[in-house]
């Protein structure tokens, strides 16, 4: 099994989306309520908020990945 490394791109916007969104939910969810918690992911998660930041000059935002051999 090989890792990788690599700058974000673009079309990686919609399934950093739906990362950042569980690990916000599973990290935050007893804390929030259920109204606070779907209100704030469905505006700080969208896949469009993702692709500002990957777009964004004075960000890195890098991908790991796992490539099968």
């Amino acid at each position: 099994m090989q890792h990788a490394v690599r700058p974000a791109a673009l079309t990686d916007a919609a399934c950093l989306s739906q990362l950042g969104a569980a690990t916000f939910r599973d990290t935050f969810e007893g804390e929030n309520t259920p109204e606070d918690m779907a209100r704030y992911l469905a505006d700080a998660f969208r896949p469009e908020q993702q692709a500002a930041e990957i777009s964004d000059p004075a960000s890195t935002l890098l991908v790991a990945e796992t490539e099968d051999e």
